[in-house]
């Protein structure tokens, strides 16, 4: 998503465009976590319910839904409305979903549900609202709904993930859902963010500042600090830093050390006969995506942003991830690309595209090196950005660097030592 796919809107028009007959199907208010975008969100449900009595409002607040589990029960509990259903039936509602959900509810010291399950808890949340809503005056037609979701950039990535690969393809799928309108509120709209909404096909965004967020600067301790300063991409802090991932680019933001620009060891040696014949049932979109996917070798929507926008980035991994036969699974969860698949679709593309699969290869094997030293995708910036300071100790980290991520560089160079070189107790 692109600075043009975010429109500067007023709270007013964000209003009219969340009525029935509005245009609106995306809005983000901008404002203090705990300031006056809690009041505007809660007007906004007013209004929605008060201008369609038939209308469905539904409040969630990140920081009691931390899980799946906990999203879908606070999606059953806070649904309001006037007339779309009696009062009886909401509160029904409630208790069925709340007794079908129960066999998803993580228990402390148990291991986290299996991916599956993330999808098999919002189709039962679909099915149990489409039971609902058939009840009420509109019948089988789709009812006029809008999801408001509280500081959604407090989500952990695996929420967020959930939000785009489990929950939105059940929403596609019901026509129950067909035309909800989404309301988020945050402090800041950073690349995390973007590719988010692009993971969940939001084409375009409307955006309220409801208030200026002052978010807190990075300070500098000396001349040779305020010339480093420019070159460092550090994550904005977030309550809890460890839910925000770096800038999907970084990797071509910055200079690399050059021992990491080697060969890839990954070679195709694939006739071109052989290739096109192993791809002749995919559709050209489909080649496009296996293309992408043939570079990394660990693919993770983190991974293809380096060689793609965040949108085809989000459309072929989520093209991969449901493709089960084409891939395995890294112990880190990020996809493996079948070897067989790798080779023909890179062989296909430096047929049709030779400049830009040197270009691809060239990075590939950048990445690869980068997870053979560095193998958690979110401390990549650490590395990146100490290797623009000729030398560092603590006191010069704790200058540049905000009080979020001190800790976390600090404990990186403490398991990074054998890669680095002593200089006079600096690095």
């Amino acid at each position: 998503m692109n600075d043009e796919d975010i429109k500067n809107t007023k709270l007013a028009d964000i209003r009219a465009g969340l009525t029935q007959q509005g245009k609106v199907r995306t809005a983000v208010l901008l404002g203090r976590k705990n300031g006056k975008v809690t009041d505007a969100m809660t007007d906004l449900g007013n209004f929605v319910l008060q201008s369609n009595p038939s209308a469905f409002w539904i409040y969630l607040d990140s920081e009691k839904t931390s899980t799946p589990y906990d999203w879908c029960s606070q999606f059953a509990r806070n649904l309001r409305t006037n007339n779309g259903v009696p009062l009886a039936s909401l509160a029904k509602f409630a208790l069925i979903t709340g007794k079908t959900l129960s066999p998803f509810k993580q228990v402390d010291n148990e291991s986290p549900p299996e991916p599956s399950a993330g999808t098999a808890i919002a189709d039962e949340l679909v099915k149990n609202f489409e039971a609902l809503t058939q009840g009420g005056p509109n019948g089988s037609s789709a009812p006029h709904l809008v999801l408001a979701i509280k500081n959604f950039s407090d989500y952990s990535d695996e929420m967020l993930v959930w939000l785009s690969d489990s929950l939105n393809p059940a929403f596609r799928k019901s026509k129950f859902f067909k035309g909800c309108r989404f309301v988020f509120s945050t402090q800041q709209v950073s690349d995390r963010e973007k590719s988010f909404f692009n993971s969940f096909g939001f084409e375009k965004v409307n955006l309220v500042e409801v208030e200026p967020v002052k978010l807190p600067k990075t300070k500098v301790a000396s001349k040779e600090e305020e010339e480093t300063k420019d070159l460092l991409h550090a994550p904005k802090a977030l309550k809890d830093s460890s839910t925000n991932l770096p800038l999907p680019k970084s990797l071509k933001k910055n200079d690399l050390s050059p021992s990491l620009k080697e060969d890839s060891t990954f070679t195709t040696n694939m006739d071109i006969k052989d290739a096109e014949n192993l791809l002749s049932s995919f559709s050209e979109i489909e080649k496009e995506y296996l293309f992408l996917s043939s570079y990394p070798t660990r693919i993770s929507r983190y991974t293809l942003e380096h060689f793609e926008s965040a949108r085809q980035a989000a459309l072929t991994y989520n093209w991969l991830s449901r493709a089960k036969s084409l891939h395995s699974t890294h112990s880190s969860k990020d996809l493996l690309l079948d070897d067989n698949m790798r080779k023909a679709a890179r062989t296909l593309h430096a047929s049709a595209s030779p400049e830009k699969a040197e270009e691809w290869t060239t990075l590939a094997s950048v990445l690869d090196a980068f997870h053979g030293l560095f193998p958690v995708d979110s401390l990549h910036w650490v590395a990146i950005n100490l290797q623009v300071l000729d030398s560092f100790d603590s006191k010069i980290i704790r200058s540049l660097f905000d009080a979020g991520h001190v800790e976390s560089v600090l404990q990186f160079i403490e398991e990074s030592k054998d890669l680095m070189i002593d200089k006079e107790s600096r690095f």
